[in-house]
């Protein structure tokens, strides 16, 4: 099966290759159709290899074959635009940016990321805001805080978040895994009220070692400081928290 190429931008220069959506993860579409910028940027971008050759990007889906996934078709300057990763990626000294300055196009391999959530994110960045679904899980939510995170472009999704949030609920008020999605969604979107719910329900429910393991078992690889885990600085409020 060819992978799926979604055309954000038709004058893209930039090709995102994505693996197949996960079957767990929301793909709701009620409104749509169908660390610091050198260590952590580095980290994000070692091991992705790049290079269209003569091919044309649409040609070089077509011709694959390695079958199933999501493909995204975008805008370098959109995506360097909002985040400092991707701009650090292409910009600088890389594989990457030498490709695109070369040849004037180049794909980016992310078999790591969700694509649904991905996609949802590039929507906005590229101003495609009718594609935008107005209600999403938590578990997506989650997948979107994590990229956000990972990419460090908090301000893209600031105009979705309160809506995104009517959907899902307010945070667990019992014991549930779900505390710690939310304690990484509210770290990353900076939701003070939800990260003092959230802290203060932990604070009653678990140790700090029962947390820790909690974490450990989690499928998620959430966004969440080691100042957040502290001991002492676990209940604190989001904005006293030390970044």
């Amino acid at each position: 099966m060819l992978p799926q190429l979604v055309t954000v931008d038709p004058d893209g220069d930039l090709l995102l290759l994505l693996r197949e959506p996960s079957q767990d993860i929301s793909t709701d579409t009620a409104n749509g159709d169908a660390e610091q910028e050198n260590a952590s940027n580095e980290a994000a971008i070692n091991g992705h290899n790049t290079g269209i050759g003569k091919l044309g990007m649409e040609d070089k889906v077509a011709d694959r074959e390695d079958g199933s996934g999501l493909h995204l078709l975008v805008s370098s300057k959109h995506m360097m635009l909002v985040s400092p990763v991707f701009r650090a990626m292409l910009q600088h000294n890389f594989k990457e940016g030498a490709t695109l300055r070369s040849q004037g196009k180049v794909e980016i391999p992310l078999p790591d990321e969700e694509p649904r959530a991905f996609q949802i994110l590039v929507d906005i960045i590229h101003c495609r805001l009718g594609m935008v679904p107005l209600s999403i899980d938590l578990d997506l939510l989650t997948h979107i805080a994590v990229l956000v995170d990972k990419y460090q472009m908090p301000t893209v999704v600031q105009v979705f978040i309160d809506i995104w949030l009517r959907g899902v609920g307010p945070p667990p008020v019992t014991f549930s895994e779900d505390m710690l999605l939310w304690l990484g969604i509210s770290w990353v979107f900076e939701l003070e009220s939800q990260f003092e719910t959230i802290t203060s329900l932990l604070q009653r429910e678990m140790t700090l070692k029962d947390i820790t393991w909690m974490m450990t078992m989690s499928k998620w690889e959430l966004p969440i400081p080691d100042t957040v885990m502290g001991e002492q600085n676990l209940y604190y409020s989001h904005r006293a928290v030390v970044y």
